[in-house]
C-alpha cells in the first residue's frame, strides 16, 4: 500500500500516515509512505501535483511488475 501525504497537509497530519502504516506493518501488509514536499491536501499547487501522480505511476510499475 502507498501512502502519500503533502508536506503541507493540513486537514491530516502526519501521524496519521506512521499510525496507518504501523496497522499495516503489523498485519504484514507491505506499505510505504512518501511525503511531496509542498503539497496540500489536495496536492497543489501543479508542482507537487504532478510529483504525486509520477510517485503513483512509478510506485505501480515496481508493484505490478
Amino acid at each position: 500500500m502507498l501512502l502519500i501525504w503533502g508536506s503541507r497537509d493540513s486537514q491530516v497530519a502526519f501521524e496519521s500516515a506512521e499510525r496507518y502504516a504501523a496497522v499495516l506493518s503489523q498485519a504484514r501488509v507491505p506499505n510505504k509512505i512518501v511525503t511531496i514536499e509542498g503539497g496540500d491536501h489536495d496536492f497543489a499547487p501543479a508542482g507537487p501535483r504532478a510529483k504525486m501522480a509520477e510517485t503513483v505511476a512509478e510506485w505501480m510499475r515496481e508493484t505490478l511488475s
